[in-house]
């Protein structure tokens, strides 16, 4: 698992910032589905991440965030996955000398 390096006042701060989300959430779960349940996941992802260190914006990362041999090895190719080329090559010019 990867954990984000804060300092334990940011990780009072989030759990701080979830006791409040989650009363929030609380107070609207019998009014308002549509804002008590967001608050309520948002509220467990901070939870969760002052608790184990884990950072929810890892999400969004997906697996390119992980490291490790797999993220050194896409580092190395292109875009789409493929090494590039050692050497420049042009395409379409008919003034080119041949190599034989």
């Amino acid at each position: 698992m990867i954990t984000c390096h804060v300092t334990p006042g940011v990780r009072a701060m989030r759990v701080l910032a979830a006791v409040v989300l989650a009363a929030f959430s609380g107070s609207m779960w019998s009014s308002n589905l549509l804002c008590a349940v967001p608050a309520a996941i948002c509220a467990t992802f901070l939870l969760i991440g002052a608790i184990t260190g884990w950072c929810p914006t890892q999400l969004l990362q997906g697996r390119s965030g992980r490291g490790g041999r797999a993220e050194r090895a896409a580092s190395d190719a292109g875009d789409l996955g493929f090494p590039t080329a050692p050497t420049p090559i042009t395409i379409g010019s008919h003034k080119e000398s041949r190599h034989d």
